[in-house]
């Protein structure tokens, strides 16, 4: 038999594993795609500017000047906040109504001021405001403090909050509520007149651009254009 032809054998070429050229390819395509790419494209946008905030959200009520708040506030002027059922909330980002307010014939209770919020405090300023026809005003400044307010009423009697916030706090069997024997007689029950009653107005003012969604969506909103 003739010798086998070794240096032909050897000549023949052994083919790449399969293996080996895909994984050359994986490795390759990989280095390839830039680092970071998908992730910085979705934080910075396809113009890489910063994401605007979005404006605050008007719910019903105005924007006025200055010159107009007593106009707005106290002679509803257009009947906008009577039509509207609900009571004003005037934001007031720079302190001029506040400051105008305690000017004027008002009762004013400030979220945080501790001795405000004593509820015996609140129920006299509310009980006053009610007899004798003028604003009780709720100063919340900065604070979200709306529901915490609403606890200090409500622990005057339950649920008074929603008596002032539905205008039934004006009927005489939740206002009579208020009474107390030591009041004095200028506090009896008899002496309340409805006429006077309907001077009556509660005014919440935050100092807050946005104050919370739950409160926007009670009240009617009136916002004090600040000059720029």
């Amino acid at each position: 038999m003739p010798p086998k032809n070794v240096a032909a054998a050897k000549a023949k070429p052994s083919p790449k594993p399969a293996a080996t050229k895909a994984k050359g390819a994986t490795t390759t395509k990989a280095q390839t795609q830039p680092a970071g790419g998908t992730k910085g494209k979705t934080e910075s946008g396809a113009t890489g500017e910063k994401k605007a905030e979005p404006a605050p959200v008007m719910r019903l009520g105005t924007t006025i000047e200055f010159k107009q708040l007593a106009r707005v506030l106290f002679e509803d002027e257009g009947n906008k906040i009577k039509d509207s059922g609900r009571w004003p909330l005037l934001i007031d980002e720079n302190g001029q109504a506040t400051t105008f307010l305690r000017y004027r014939d008002t009762n004013i209770l400030t979220a945080m001021t501790a001795t405000d919020m004593i509820p015996e405090t609140m129920r006299k300023a509310l009980l006053g405001a009610l007899r004798y026809g003028k604003p009780l005003v709720l100063d919340l400044m900065e604070s979200d403090m709306f529901d915490t307010c609403s606890e200090r009423f409500d622990e005057i009697f339950p649920g008074l909050m929603s008596c002032i916030m539905d205008k039934s706090i004006m009927k005489e069997e939740n206002y009579g509520k208020l009474i107390k024997d030591g009041d004095g007689d200028e506090y009896k029950l008899y002496l309340f007149n409805d006429e006077i009653m309907e001077n009556f107005r509660f005014i919440i003012i935050s100092s807050k651009l946005q104050p919370p969604a739950s409160l926007l969506d009670q009240t009617y909103v009136v916002r004090l254009n600040v000059p720029t």
